[in-house]
């Protein structure tokens, strides 16, 4: 016991559970900045590969745009001299230029392309590596008339 009455010992006793209580406190300290700079750092990797990926689909979605607009030019321009089968190959080609696309179709006024027929629309969609048409989406069953992609379209024109 008479070791812990002397000065030295209190004194060596009360340095060290300073040292401990503010290395503690240190400690805590660096984990925390640690932790917000970690925090930080992750959160603007993320934004710049968010506004990376962003850019990449709003570029996207507008290189589809772009072939859909190109595509109502050609039909409007060529209208009643093109055929078909021109149509769809137009088409059939316009739905690989972007991987985005899956198929895309054309979809003609009750007896506008042909007075006989108040149904057409050939549709073309990508089928491996080859392009398929379709004209399962001009019947009167499917009615693209009542759709509402088909109103606001007519409605936009």
């Amino acid at each position: 016991m008479n070791k812990f009455k002397s000065i030295r010992t209190k004194m060596l006793i009360s340095i060290l559970a300073v040292v401990g209580i503010a290395m503690f406190f240190m400690t805590l300290s660096s984990v925390s900045s640690s932790k917000n700079i970690i925090n930080d750092e992750i959160q603007k990797q993320m934004d710049a590969t968010l506004e990376s990926d962003a850019g990449k689909i709003t570029s996207a979605f507008d290189k589809v745009k772009s072939i859909t607009s190109t595509m109502a030019y050609a039909v409007q321009a060529n209208y009643g001299e093109a055929s078909l089968d021109e149509y769809e190959s137009i088409m059939s080609h316009a739905i690989y230029e972007t991987e985005l696309a899956i198929g895309g179709g054309i979809w003609f006024e009750p007896y506008l392309y042909d007075p006989n027929e108040e149904y057409v629309g050939p549709y073309a969609y990508k089928e491996g590596d080859t392009s398929t048409v379709t004209y399962q989406y001009s019947t009167p069953e499917y009615d693209y008339f009542a759709y509402d992609w088909y109103q606001m379209a007519f409605e936009n024109e």
